[in-house]
């Protein structure tokens, strides 16, 4: 169906550092993912056609065959939809928290993680939010909408924002009054795919071998 119209569909999010992003400058998509993608289709001889997705509606674009694949950083953990199939890993990624700079040392203390209150928040997408609420009963855990609810915060409402190392040291590039650390040791490590309809499973068998090559 791909190569019968010449075109590839391809998921991702408009604010995914460093996966997946809109250069407002350029008005391009670019990111980590975005050069996956590139390559993909020049291996199927395609055109791209770049298609935003939100959390709610990834699996109705995947099934409905608005988009052919989502390649935006997606983690590849156990609490996935069961109408959505997964690439095998694109890469290892690990869970941090971003703080502000003077902060870094205090966060970086295992004694401190356990016994002082703390707030932290982190996006919606994040699979991790009630794993770390039943193991860290002195966090306030919360939710915010876009990275500037955090970085742009003049109230210092949050201590720190839990995301992946990764994307976490993409944003300080743009915000360097703040610092990622990775705990020690290391709490979560977690693979990122990408995503194809439940519906097709030989088109899975290809990007897998693909991803290999």
């Amino acid at each position: 169906r791909i190569l019968k119209r010449g075109v590839i569909r391809i998921g991702y999010k408009t604010q995914n550092l460093p996966f997946t992003y809109l250069n407002t400058n350029t008005k391009t998509i670019q990111g980590f993912d975005i050069q996956y993608a590139h390559m993909l289709a020049k291996s199927m001889n395609c055109k791209i056609e770049f298609i935003p997705f939100t959390n709610e509606n990834l699996d109705k674009l995947l099934n409905t065959g608005k988009i052919d694949i989502a390649m935006s950083g997606l983690a590849f953990v156990p609490q996935l939809k069961n109408n959505i199939l997964f690439s095998n890993p694109v890469m290892e990624l690990n869970l941090g928290l971003v703080v502000k700079d003077h902060r870094k040392k205090e966060f970086s203390s295992s004694k401190n993680r356990h016994i002082q209150k703390y707030k932290i928040t982190a996006f919606e997408d994040n699979p991790f939010m009630e794993s770390f609420k039943q193991k860290r009963p002195n966090i306030e855990f919360s939710i915010c909408d876009k990275p500037a609810d955090f970085f742009d915060n003049k109230e210092n409402q949050y201590d720190g924002l839990l995301i992946s190392a990764e994307a976490g040291s993409a944003w300080t590039l743009y915000y360097p009054g703040y610092s990622i650390i990775i705990p020690k040791p290391s709490i979560y490590r977690y693979a990122e795919a990408f995503a194809i309809s439940g519906h097709n499973a030989d088109f899975l068998s290809f990007i897998n071998q693909w991803l290999k090559m």
